[in-house]
């Protein structure tokens, strides 16, 4: 099989599973955080089906067309990521990170074609060929450098909260959390890998970023909906009942705590200290795993 007929039959698949999981996704943006998947994942299909485009391109000008549409599904994979990351590890001023992003993304696109002498950007772009495979190169400038500096240091910002998470106790406990934390860190690392050898042969091979981002996007979509290991719709639950606004607590026949949300979290270790009189749950560690006692302790007296 020639090496034009294997990209195709990888982007077609690819495309197929990223198509999946945004469909997925959809039918779950009840909840917030899918909202931000579902925005990350349509921008993952929009830049991998335009790096196709250029792979099938014979024209420049069409080349540049796709081009300018995979910096279109640039802005909304970086929105989405950036967002989802603020939402999930509750950081206020993180959206100010996509500043320096759309800067350099609307510089390609506005630079794409022109062919500005010493273009800090792309210059000299031009349309080679790789094993009948069409490729859009040119000479990369120090914004170019510049965006691969910030892509880098987007995808660092994310690791470090991804770590953060496997250090705290409360998140390291739930199995979705743990798993959901590890496979970021293994799919930033694929992704860190991958824009080095692209980067080191820049002239001679076909973009290999986009599938990667496919690639691992359509296995997340196969380990949730197929094998439920990430589980969308607990997300979605859990997500529902942090934004109600009060403390919510599930309790199962015996007083093991199933569930609460962050507020509940804040409040029952001082139902527990003591300063209520008639309500005397009592917590073994600082996650409460366990209430004691029956169910006149929790009845409120006259």
């Amino acid at each position: 099989m020639s090496f034009y007929v294997s990209y195709n039959i990888a982007n077609i698949i690819l495309l197929i599973g990223v198509f999946n999981l945004i469909i997925a996704l959809f039918k779950r943006l009840d909840a917030e955080d899918n909202r931000d998947l579902f925005v990350t994942t349509c921008g993952v299909f929009v830049v991998t089906a335009g790096w196709y485009g250029i792979g099938l391109s014979t024209e420049l000008g069409n080349a540049i067309i796709f081009h300018k549409i995979i910096m279109l599904g640039s802005v909304l994979f970086l929105g989405g990521y950036v967002t989802y990351v603020c939402r999930i590890h509750k950081i206020k001023h993180g959206g100010y990170l996509m500043v320096p992003g759309f800067i350099t993304l609307g510089g390609f696109f506005a630079h794409a074609g022109r062919n500005i002498s010493g273009d800090p950007f792309l210059n000299n772009l031009r349309l080679e060929s790789v094993s009948g495979v069409s490729i859009l190169v040119g000479d990369r400038g120090y914004m170019y450098w510049a965006h691969i500096g910030f892509i880098t240091i987007v995808a660092l910002w994310g690791a470090v909260y991804a770590t953060r998470t496997l250090f705290d106790k409360r998140k390291r406990a739930e199995r979705r959390v743990l798993i959901n934390s590890i496979f970021f860190l293994v799919a930033g690392l694929f992704q860190a890998i991958t824009q080095l050898i692209y980067e080191a042969n820049y002239y001679r091979i076909v973009c290999i970023l986009p599938l990667t981002w496919a690639a691992t996007s359509t296995i997340y979509s196969i380990l949730s909906f197929r094998y439920h290991i990430f589980n969308y719709d607990t997300l979605a639950r859990k997500s529902l009942i942090n934004d109600i606004g009060a403390g919510f607590v599930v309790l199962s026949d015996t007083f093991e705590v199933l569930h609460c949300n962050d507020i509940a979290y804040t409040v029952l270790p001082e139902m527990a200290s003591g300063d209520s009189a008639s309500s005397k749950p009592s917590t073994t560690s600082s996650s409460f795993p366990f209430l004691s006692g029956t169910k006149s302790d929790f009845k409120t007296a006259p």
